[in-house]
């Protein structure tokens, strides 16, 4: 019998650990990679363990907050994959979500959005003393 397919899509390198995101992908990815076919876009580096295939793009500057850095070869690699292929369901990731919006091509996929996008977007608000006071535990 063959597994079902996976698209997944995410904004960082999710190889190897390096913190509490890259940890979730990479945890995700190998605890799914017995049951689905993996297929993995992200930016070029190491894929975690269990990825079937890998699709490397380019990225000058990374986020998990998608107005942050520029999409378009995220999106251009997605186009790609999915004219190549068809599959059984999609996960986006935060910072790759947006990608996913109004598209009939897209599988019905599953958008994880993490809570530390309130914390990386708050490192970037106007400065306030309670802010600053939160900030001194989560720098």
């Amino acid at each position: 019998m063959t597994r079902p397919s996976l698209l997944v899509v995410t904004p960082l390198v999710p190889w190897p650990v390096r913190d509490g995101h890259t940890l979730r992908v990479a945890n995700l990815l190998e605890a799914l990679a017995p049951a689905w076919d993996v297929t993995l876009i992200a930016p070029a580096g190491p894929a975690p363990p269990g990825v079937a295939e890998a699709i490397a793009v380019s990225l000058p500057q990374v986020s998990t907050v998608p107005w942050r850095y520029d999409a378009s070869p995220l999106g251009e690699a997605l186009d790609r994959m999915l004219a190549r292929r068809r599959f059984d369901r999609a996960l986006m990731f935060a910072g790759a979500e947006a990608l996913g919006f109004n598209r009939r091509d897209l599988p019905p996929a599953v958008a994880d959005l993490i809570d530390c996008n309130a914390l990386e977007t708050s490192r970037g608000a106007p400065a306030s003393s309670a802010r600053c006071a939160s900030r001194a535990r989560f720098p």
